[in-house]
C-alpha cells in the first residue's frame, strides 16, 4: 500500500528555525522539573479514544506484519515484548485475546497508573465482541488483576530506566513490537544488539517510527524542524526520551551491523515535494538527502537469523 503523502502550504524558514530552536530549549528545561505524562497527543481519561487506539495499533501491526510475511499473520502462540506500551497494557490483552501465548510490556516512564479502570472495562467489553478473539474475557480479566498486582502471569510489565531487556534471555521472545517508541532511544545500537540476543531465531522486529519534530504546533506546519539544527546545538537540548534523528537507513545499518537480517524500511506517510523543497536546503548538512528526508513515518522490520 502507498503511503500517504501530506502536503503542507508556504513555510518561513527563519521564523521556524528560530521558534522551533526555542521550543527545543524550553522543552529540556521543563522536563528537568516536570515528568514525562503525555505520551499520546490526547488524555488518558478519553477512555473511547484510547481504545480504538489501542485497537488500531494491534490492526495496524497485523496488517504490517502479514505484508512481510507475505500471507496472513497470526499472533497464536507467540511470546511478545512491546517496548513502551505508553499509559495501559491494552495492546497486550488485545494480543492475548487474539491467541498469543506470552506478553511482555517494557517502559523507561511509569505512565501506568494514568489510566483507570474505567479503559479496561471498555476495552473487555469490546474485546467480548471482537471475532478474532480466542480466549474468555474472564481469563483477560484475571491476567489484568494479577499483572497490576504485580503477579503478571501471561501478561507482564516492567518499568525500567535503561530500558534493558537482557532479562528477558531465554523468554523465547520471538516478535518484539513497538509503536512510536524507536525513535526516542538514545542508543539504538545497544538495543538492537540486546534484542539479537533476546530474540529466538526466526523472530521478528517490527517498530514503527514517527520521524517528525514532537513539538506539538509544530508538526502540521514543519514537520521536519527537529532537523534544521546541527549536531552542538541538538544536543545541548536534548533531554532523555527526546528524538534521535536517526533516519532509515541509519535503523537499517545499525540492524545490519547488529546481526539482524532481512531488513524492511516501509515508508508510511510523506510530505510533499513543496515543502521539502522549501525546507531541504535549511536543514543541517546530514539531512539533505531529499529521498530520505521526505518520509515522516516508517515501518521497520527485521529478522533474527
Amino acid at each position: 500500500m502507498p503511503p500517504r503523502t501530506r502536503d503542507i502550504p508556504g513555510v518561513n524558514n527563519l521564523a521556524f528555525h528560530c521558534v522551533g530552536g526555542a521550543a527545543l530549549i524550553l522543552r529540556r528545561l521543563l522536563r528537568m522539573v516536570r515528568p514525562y505524562r503525555r505520551p499520546r497527543d490526547f488524555p488518558a481519561s478519553d477512555v473511547a479514544r484510547s481504545v480504538d487506539y489501542d485497537f488500531s495499533v494491534v490492526d495496524g501491526w497485523s496488517g504490517l506484519l502479514a505484508e512481510y510475511k507475505q500471507g496472513a499473520f497470526d499472533f497464536s502462540g507467540r511470546t511478545i515484548l512491546e517496548l513502551g506500551p505508553g499509559p495501559d497494557l491494552g495492546t497486550g490483552l488485545i494480543m492475548l485475546s487474539r491467541g498469543a501465548s506470552r506478553y511482555h510490556a517494557l517502559d523507561v516512564n511509569p505512565l501506568l497508573n494514568l489510566t483507570g479502570s474505567g479503559f479496561y472495562e471498555a476495552l473487555l467489553e469490546r474485546l467480548s465482541d471482537d471475532p478474532h478473539r480466542r480466549v474468555e474475557v474472564e481469563d483477560l480479566r484475571a491476567e489484568l488483576s494479577a499483572v497490576l498486582s504485580g503477579e503478571g502471569n501471561r501478561l507482564r510489565y516492567k518499568c525500567s530506566r535503561d530500558g534493558e531487556v537482557s532479562g528477558l534471555r531465554g523468554q523465547g521472545v520471538d516478535l518484539v513490537l513497538s509503536q512510536a517508541t524507536l525513535e526516542h532511544i538514545s542508543d539504538f545500537r545497544r538495543l538492537a544488539g540486546q534484542l539479537a540476543e533476546v530474540v529466538s531465531p526466526g523472530g521478528i522486529m517490527l517498530g514503527v517510527v514517527d520521524l517528525q519534530t514532537h513539538v506539538r504546533f509544530l508538526r502540521s506546519r514543519d514537520p521536519l524542524n527537529i532537523y534544521r539544527y546541527r549536531d552542538w546545538f541538538y544536543r545541548l537540548v536534548r533531554f532523555p526520551g527526546a528524538s534521535n534523528r536517526l533516519r532509515g537507513g541509519d535503523y537499517e545499518r545499525i540492524l545490519r551491523e547488529t546481526g539482524w537480517s532481512d531488513i524492511r524500511v516501509v515508508p508510511l506517510e510523506t510530505v510533499g515535494r513543496e515543502y521539502l523543497g522549501a525546507v531541504a536546503p535549511h536543514l543541517a548538512g546530514r539531512f539533505h538527502d531529499g529521498d530520505e528526508m521526505k518520509i515522516l513515518s516508517m515501518a521497520l522490520l527485521a529478522s533474527r537469523s
